[in-house]
């Protein structure tokens, strides 16, 4: 199978830079959405023309200029004249890339992303056959593959029919790839959004100032130590803390060396930072999150450390549960069972460290 490899450079680091990228053929029968269509993203922004042998400069949602290019072999493109879709869902959808079938998987590359939260917003859906169906992945996603495809006759969006959404992580230097391939039959990929997330800021970490374990500090900000894993378990996010697109996502456990006991724990949420964001002792932890509290979502770890919530696309979405409004800040926090009583105080359970959200419209 040949690998067909698309490769975007980045000269300089982006710290949270987003970009709408428009593929396919972006012809005059075909340019590209105006600048006010977000997409599923709903990421208003100018869209980057992408058209074979695709190299070129990317402009990013802000409308500058950017040392972002993109090189790539040249696939296959398509464009689809006839159909009922109009406007800009038409000029984005009805035409992309194909995906031969027996082929692939075909891989796009970033490289060159600042340390941040990325979700990648990935559109593979076919105009000319509703039962084509497109697998999509993101490499060291904690996100499944997706098989996107199914029938659509307009704005708006509909997630695993036009499109997927994958949370991508990235460290300093690191390198998003998206896999796609066709299932059964030919694929297609119509376009790609990349949404850099705000950080959720942390605090209450053992030995933040003021923060003190109750045996003792962890050598990095993260929850205090347990007894499986001694830098304890670190609560983080991806996604975006939005009322009208939600895609926060709380996970706990993904760095090295930080993790949770084989036990069951609560995603939680409050409105306040309890002692000013220093927390108080409260079994072998730190209790960080205080005010009204809103459970989240009861999770049992994956049996390697880790736990997430929404868990898939039937969870309901964080702003869901917790009840939250546009310019409402929240806080949140992972209260864990560590089932070793000889583990620090004869307490039975721990937390993490604790994050903020400010709530987007």
């Amino acid at each position: 199978m040949r690998l067909l490899s698309c490769i975007v450079c980045l000269a300089g680091s982006v710290q949270g830079q987003s970009f709408n990228i428009d593929l396919g053929d972006n012809t005059a029968a075909f340019p590209v959405p105006s600048a006010a269509y977000g997409g599923a993203a709903i990421q208003p922004g100018p869209w980057n023309a992408l058209a074979s042998p695709f190299n070129a400069t990317l402009t990013s949602t802000t409308g500058l200029p950017t040392n972002v290019t993109i090189t790539c072999e040249s696939p296959a493109t398509f464009g689809y004249a006839n159909g009922p879709l109009t406007g800009d869902d038409r000029n984005l959808m009805y035409d992309g890339m194909s995906l031969p079938e027996p082929g692939g998987p075909y891989t796009i590359t970033f490289r060159g992303f600042a340390a941040g939260s990325y979700t990648v917003f990935t559109y593979a859906w076919s105009p000319l056959d509703p039962a084509a169906r497109t697998r999509v992945s993101v490499q060291g996603s904690i996100d499944p593959p997706v098989l996107v495809g199914g029938t659509w006759n307009g704005s708006p969006h509909v997630l695993d029919v036009t499109y997927v959404a994958h949370s991508a992580p990235v460290l300093a230097g690191g390198v998003i790839r998206i896999d796609v391939q066709g299932v059964g039959g030919p694929g297609s990929i119509n376009c790609i959004q990349i949404r850099g997330t705000p950080a959720t800021p942390s605090f209450c970490w053992a030995g933040s100032p003021g923060s003190a374990c109750p045996c003792g500090p962890t050598p990095i900000p993260r929850g205090c130590g347990n007894s499986v894993y001694f830098e304890g378990a670190e609560l983080t996010s991806t996604g975006i803390p939005s009322i009208s697109s939600d895609t926060l996502r709380l996970q706990v456990g993904l760095h090295q060396n930080s993790g949770l006991p084989n036990a069951s724990g609560l995603f939680f949420q409050g409105t306040n930072q309890v002692q000013g964001g220093s927390g108080v002792a409260f079994g072998d932890g730190l209790r960080c999150v205080g005010g009204s509290i809103m459970r989240i979502a009861i999770v049992a770890p994956n049996g390697q450390g880790y736990a997430l919530y929404p868990r898939s696309a039937s969870d309901p979405s964080v702003s869901l549960v917790g009840g939250v409004a546009a310019g409402d800040v929240r806080h949140y926090q992972f209260w864990y069972r560590d089932p070793n009583p000889g583990f620090c105080t004869p307490a039975t359970f721990n937390l993490t460290n604790g994050i903020t959200a400010l709530w987007q419209p």
